[in-house]
């Protein structure tokens, strides 16, 4: 949507939904975050280049965001892939910490997509290093996992994360198209779906996303979620 607004949206790739706090949203092509109410209605912009987050060291400040995930204590985490990190904020957007550029013995490449669990590890995908990680909400690594290839746990291009609230994280990756099943502390558990014309297959998947016990997958080729 074209405008200079603060509540336009010029574009978005990521977005995240809390009952209790709203809507939030990357608006990608204008290195923010937009804070919506439930009922849709603008509230703030967060994690901008100006105000009381600007500064030399560009804390707080996000370029290129990508996925967003809010946890049960209502700290929103943004994968900030212009900066090669995982940005948290306070709801009101308050800048907390970063994970990243180095994380462990990793130097960070392409975060785009994050999530947490209950017991608020956090989990983020890096599509250029072909990697999952999961870590301590300080950012302390506690493992890494995933590799280039086509086989069992590896990936060509991995786009999207989602845990489902309990046991495992499912991760889709849109050139093998398929969903890969994982364990919270990394293990490959199967591979689901795959690319082709059948009903049940994918034509070209670009997300994906867990509600309740539903998987739930966005695929472009044939315009429908499935």
């Amino acid at each position: 949507k074209p405008g200079k607004d603060p509540s336009v949206t010029r574009g978005t790739e990521g977005f995240a939904v809390s009952q209790k706090l709203g809507l939030f949203i990357s608006d990608t092509p204008n290195n923010r975050v937009q804070r919506f109410t439930p009922e849709g209605e603008w509230k703030a912009n967060m994690a901008e280049s100006s105000g009381m987050f600007d500064s030399k060291a560009k804390e707080g400040r996000v370029k290129d965001p990508r996925g967003i995930a809010i946890n049960d204590q209502g700290t929103v985490y943004v994968a900030d892939l212009g900066n090669r990190r995982v940005d948290a904020f306070s709801p009101e957007g308050a800048f907390t910490t970063a994970i990243g550029p180095v994380v462990g013995p990793h130097e960070l490449l392409e975060p785009i997509a994050v999530a947490w669990d209950k017991a608020r590890f956090v989990y983020f995908l890096d599509k250029g290093l072909k990697k999952i990680f999961k870590s301590e909400p300080s950012g302390a690594l506690i493992a890494a996992w995933g590799e280039e290839g086509d086989g069992p746990g590896q990936f060509r291009s991995p786009a999207a994360l989602a845990f489902d609230g309990s046991n495992y994280l499912y991760v889709l990756d849109t050139k093998l198209r398929r969903v890969s099943v994982y364990s919270k502390d990394g293990r490959w558990m199967t591979d689901i779906f795959a690319g082709g014309a059948d009903e049940r297959e994918l034509a070209e998947p670009v997300s994906l996303a867990v509600r309740g016990a539903r998987l739930m997958i966005s695929d472009k080729g044939r315009g429908r979620i499935q």
